[in-house]
């Protein structure tokens, strides 16, 4: 007799216990879900060749070139490095000249 006692009591705590988690919340997890989606800051800044020589630059995947004496306005988003695409005078090909950074908003970059 004692062990039904035991038996039914056990079986009717776990009953209130299992139904009260039945309607608890559930865990939630701090996920950064804004950081997928929101548009990345852009930078504006300008780049100006002092040398006499045109230079190739490679912004991100896309390739420009700077006329000797010429300022080059660019607004780009953090994080994009801007490369030397071609030999030319003191760069050569492949070198990083800037990496884009919130330092560099409305400064002038001066390539000679």
């Amino acid at each position: 007799m004692k062990i039904r006692n035991v038996l039914a009591v056990s079986v009717a705590i776990v009953g209130l216990a299992a139904s009260s988690t039945v309607y608890a919340a559930p865990v939630s997890f701090g996920v950064p879900v804004h950081a997928m989606f929101s548009k990345s800051k852009l930078v504006k800044f300008n780049v100006r060749n002092d040398s006499s020589a045109s230079v190739e630059l490679k912004v991100g995947e896309q390739v420009m070139t700077l006329d000797a004496g010429k300022t080059l306005a660019l607004s780009l988003p953090i994080g994009t490095r801007i490369l030397a695409n071609a030999t030319s005078g003191k760069y050569e090909a492949g070198t990083v000249l800037a990496e884009v950074s919130t330092a560099m908003s409305d400064a002038t970059i001066s390539l000679k």
